[in-house]
């Protein structure tokens, strides 16, 4: 069962929820650990200025992997289109809030805030 709802706003601003719920029928724990049977999140977009928007996007999935998982993820996009092309770039962060592993077994990193970079180009 799945459940959203989007508000828009004249000059493109979106506020987007969602909440997913799912029963998984299985003899398989293994699968059962990398399952949320619940999750929710939450999307935000604004334009700052006529080419730059702020994003913003929260995740939460209860008892997945044996634990709550907490993500919070926020960007900073620059947009350009014309008939023929729509570019767009950007720089942004992710950080995990539930202070769990990203993998269960033999971790790596404890470090659980990540940066990135993007581009797209459409046409």
């Amino acid at each position: 069962v799945e459940f959203e709802v989007d508000w828009r706003h004249s000059n493109g601003a979106m506020v987007r929820a969602t909440a997913a719920y799912q029963d998984t029928k299985t003899e398989e724990d293994k699968l059962l650990v990398t399952v949320a049977p619940l999750v929710t999140t939450l999307f935000i977009s604004a334009p700052l200025r006529e080419n730059i928007w702020f994003n913003t996007s929260y995740i939460y999935g209860e008892n997945m992997a044996e634990y709550d998982y907490k993500l919070l993820n926020t960007w900073l996009a620059y947009k350009v289109s014309n008939e023929k092309v729509d570019f767009s770039a950007g720089l942004g962060g992710s950080k995990r809030l539930d202070e769990n592993s990203y993998i269960r077994k033999n971790n790596i990193s404890s470090n659980q805030t990540r940066y990135y970079l993007f581009a797209n180009l459409n046409f």
